[in-house]
């Protein structure tokens, strides 16, 4: 269900869907090597990041003007459906059950947060081109700060939502910690 409201509010153009069967693909990858759902789309995530910075900074520097946290949606939500649909075919004394703060998900997802914080707080990377210092090094959206939900694109002409960097930061976090609550730490008798 998310995945159909994300195609009709925060997708640009239709040939994005392939990031959900890419990531996917990778969670369901990632799943042997851990035994936990949730876990396996966190880990993506590094990654996920990482290709969404190299389209905005290397790839199409010129075509995009924002970082896009939609496409990191649309990645969590094919990730974590695939990886669903692999974990009801898994037995569960397959599953790895560890305590919380022994799996790696959740020191990744601590580091991950704490850096985009300091590196937000300390101006490295900043969520619009007015909030700039001379050390920026990112800004996630070059576009004006807009109060209208809806932004046509000015070459293909699709219409769809941009989530503002800081709201996307926190639909990132807020999906991670979901995608947590989908292991349990210890065996169900």
């Amino acid at each position: 269900l998310l995945l159909v409201v994300h195609f009709f509010v925060l997708t640009e153009m239709n040939v994005e869907f392939i990031h959900a069967l890419m990531y996917g693909g990778l969670a369901m990858l990632i799943f042997p090597l851990i035994g936990r759902s949730g876990g396996s789309v966190i880990l993506c995530l590094p990654i996920m990041l990482v290709d969404e910075w190299y389209q905005h900074i290397i790839l199409f520097p010129h075509y995009t003007d924002f970082y896009e946290f939609n496409d990191i949606v649309l990645d969590l939500l094919g990730a974590g459906f695939f990886v669903s649909l692999l974990g009801m075919f898994v037995p569960a004394s397959f599953r790895q059950l560890l305590p919380f703060h022994r799996r790696v998900e959740v020191w990744l997802l601590f580091i991950l947060t704490v850096s985009a914080s300091v590196l937000v707080l300390t101006c490295v990377i900043v969520p619009y081109q007015k909030d700039a210092c001379e050390h920026t090094w990112l800004v996630l959206n070059k576009l004006p700060e807009s109060t209208a939900f809806w932004y046509t694109h000015p070459v293909i002409g699709s219409t769809f939502h941009i989530l503002k960097p800081l709201h996307g930061l926190g639909l990132v976090f807020l999906m991670c910690l979901a995608y947590l609550g989908m292991d349990p730490t210890r065996s169900v008798k």
